[in-house]
Parts: C-alpha cells; structure tokens; sequence
C-alpha cells in the first residue's frame, strides 16, 4: 500500500508546487445551470446489450450484485441483461442555489427492488460562491469514473473495466458530502468530503447478506486542466453485519464450531493457532475495508487516454482486496471511436494452504472448508479489451466490443463459476453488442 500512498502524495505535492506562486485563485461560480434550466427537467438513459461467451461453466458478470443462478445464465452462452440498464432523473432547480435530483436505475441486480434501484435522492445547496452542500441518498466517488457508471454513453467502451469496478459493492451512499471549487489561471480544483452509510442484501453463493455499512467517509481531490484530469481519493468503511455462513462455522450447529476449537486446551498448538486464524478471516462484520485511488484521463477530442490504479485493503482475509488498474487507448476517426483496453486485478493475499493436521478431529472438515471459502473469493486475473463506438446519432451510439479473460488459480472471485474450474488456471472470450441512448 505504501507505493500508492506515496504516488497520491506525489501528485496533491506535484499541483500544489506546479501552481505559480502568483498565481489567483478564483472562486468557481456556483451557478452551475443556466437560467433557462429552472423549473423542472426529466431526462434519461438506456443501454440495450447482448453479450456471448464460450465458456459452459464459468459466467461473467458486470459486478458482484449480479446473480448468475436467477437468470439461468449458465445454460445459455448468451445474455442482455449483463450490461443493459435505464435510468430516468428528476432535476429540479428551486432557485439559482438549491436543486433537487431523483434518479433511478433500472438494471440486473440480485434482487430488483424499489429501494436498491433509487440511484439518488438528494438536495443540493451553495450557499456561497465556491461551496456545495449535499444530502440524501448521494453518488459514492471514490473513483475516476464513480458519476458515470451506469451511463454507457458518457464513455467510449461497453463497460467500466470489471478488473478495477466490478468488484466494488458500493454505488451511492445515504449520508451527506461537501464540495470546495477553485479556479486557478488554468486548472479547475475540486474537493470533496463524503459521509454516510450504505446498504445492500445481495446472495454469496445462494445466502443472503446484508451489507450494511457502518463509518463511510471518503475524500477526493480532483485537478482539470485543459484536456487532463486528474483525481485521486480516499475511502474507508466497515460492515455492520455478519454473514449467516460465517456465524454457523464460528459458533457451529450440531458440531464444534471455530471458537470451541479455539477454546480446546488438549488440542496442539498448531491446530488452536490455524482456528484462530481462520475465526479472524472468516468474517465479515467489523473489518475495516480501505480503497485508495488514482486517476486520470486525456481527451482532446481526437485522442482519448484513461487509466486509474488502486490498492484496496481489508482486516480479513476473506473479503476480496489487493491491487488493480486499467488502461485505455481510443482515437476518434469521424464517427467511429476504435479503443483497446487491459486491465488487472491481484489478490492481496496468498492462496491459503492447511498449516496443520486436523485429520484426527471429527471437525477435519472445517479446515477444508474455511480455507476454500477464503480462497474462493479470491480476485486475480487480466482481461485484454478491443473494440469500437460508432456514434451514429447525436444522443445514441453503437459499440462492439470483445474481451478476453484469464483468470487464474484461485481467484475467480469477479466470475461465476461452478465445479472444480475455480482451483486451475482458466481463459474466457466475451463479445458485447451494446446500443447506448439518451433522451
């Protein structure tokens, strides 16, 4: 984590000494609509996809929230719900300093629900020139692309790179944020401060858990100039809840559980010190999860570059963190926008190997099963991305891309897959076919 945490360092000290020290900042004006927006605006968005691979036993997905199993995805080799989605907002603007938004987003969840599909809910407030004041239920940005997620037509490919976003359960959060602008002679500066919490029920492996959050905050800072930006951030939070799997093997049903092993003076000292590694990794509830990011992208109007590297961290073992990045390469010829991507993702902790013998415990079992829990959920694997945007209309466009996926032993955690695939290395090839609106 230190690398990274000297990269961003790096950057907010490589601004501040960038800025001439004559240099006036003025306050970014806080009207940010023009006057002809009073009153009340819907707008919105689509995304019609179909996506095809060739694997039987592995299926992808967008993100976690996703469930393979409720849309029987693993006896087709195709699929339109992995990426399609349709969003409708409500902006209403009361005065030049207080709007309103409602959004909310259709799309493939685990559970599609009235409460996970309300994207936002808000109030905003600049009671000055340079300050904003939000709260409600608010987007959570951490990271270069957290505002346009589900907005396909805002960026050149069919999706935000799985590698780096998939992964991350969090897209809003109900709490409340603060946003600083500056304007120097050639940069735009913004600072913001979220806190809040967030919640969402989604299956791991066909349980349920409520991954309510306790403590969210996250900060970020965000410099534009010109045709770059960049923005790096900060978030931290933990989980209120356990998951119901967990708690059975920590205090056991019909048979001893984590803790009466832990508790189990006659057993060696191999087996109590294994227990008690598995009882602390084996958890959800409590773990303090951190995300720090970097980002940044270029575009000036022929050429488009992005890319964002991140570490996350995690106080056990068993909720998915390590180290990802991205990088995009697109060139606009007329209407058409050919790309490449390549994205990656590495566990931050090693596959987890028995240290002991259980084999003359009757709970021989439990070894087994924690340690393939801890690295099922393992995440590492690469995906090279080719493809094209055709901008056919002023308020649509056609993309096709092809992605292709290795995923290596033991870290299938951003995959669905069934029997034995997860323990060898494995490759997956996914062609999409997306059309992207806005109206």
């Amino acid at each position: 984590m230190k690398p990274l945490k000297y990269l961003i360092f790096a950057f907010i000290l490589f601004n501040l000494i960038w800025i001439n020290p004559g240099t006036r900042f003025e306050i970014e004006p806080a009207r940010l609509y023009a006057d002809d927006l009073s009153g009340l605006k819907i707008s919105g968005y689509g995304t019609i996809s179909t996506s095809f691979d060739d694997r039987e036993f592995i299926c992808p997905a967008r993100d976690i929230g996703q469930s393979p199993d409720n849309n029987k995805r693993y006896s087709k080799d195709w699929s339109t719900l992995m990426d399609s989605r349709f969003g409708l907002q409500a902006h209403y603007r009361a005065n030049p300093d207080l709007d309103f938004v409602v959004q909310g987003v259709l799309r493939d969840q685990a559970y599609v629900t009235f409460k996970n599909s309300l994207e936002s809910a808000y109030f905003a407030f600049r009671p000055n020139s340079w300050l904003e004041l939000r709260g409600g239920r608010i987007g959570y940005d951490a990271f270069l692309m957290s505002d346009t997620r589900n907005l396909g037509y805002a960026y050149s490919w069919v999706r935000p790179p799985v590698e780096f976003y998939g992964w991350i359960p969090i897209f809003h959060i109900d709490g409340a944020d603060t946003t600083f602008r500056l304007n120097g002679e050639d940069s735009q500066w913004r600072f913001r401060l979220q806190a809040g919490e967030q919640g969402l029920m989604f299956p791991i492996d066909k349980v349920d858990f409520d991954s309510s959050t306790r403590g969210l905050h996250a900060m970020t800072i965000s410099r534009q100039s010109g045709d770059i930006l960049l923005k790096a951030g900060y978030s931290k939070f933990s989980f209120k809840n356990e998951f119901a799997l967990f708690s059975n093997l920590h205090s056991g049903e019909g048979y001893r559980g984590l803790e009466q092993l832990m508790a189990d003076s006659t057993l060696s000292s191999e087996i109590l010190e294994e227990a008690r590694y598995l009882r602390d990794n084996l958890t959800f509830k409590d773990i303090d999860i951190t995300y720090l990011t970097f980002g940044a992208s270029y575009d000036d109007g022929d050429w488009i570059l992005q890319g964002e590297i991140a570490q996350s961290t995690s106080s056990a073992e068993v909720f998915s963190h390590g180290r990802m990045a991205y990088a995009a390469l697109g060139y606009r010829i007329g209407d058409f926008t050919p790309y490449f991507m390549f994205s990656a993702i590495r566990a931050g902790n090693d596959i987890r190997k028995p240290l002991a013998d259980w084999s003359s415990l009757e709970e021989s079992w439990l070894q087994s099963q924690s340690i393939s829990i801890i690295n099922t959920t393992r995440m590492d694997q690469d995906t090279l991305s080719f493809g094209v945007r055709w901008d056919f209309h002023l308020q649509a466009a056609l993309k096709f891309q092809l992605d292709a996926t290795k995923m290596h032993s033991n870290g299938y955690g951003l995959y669905f897959s069934k029997g034995e695939t997860s323990y060898v290395d494995s490759r997956i090839t996914l062609g999409t076919i997306s059309m992207e609106v806005m109206f």
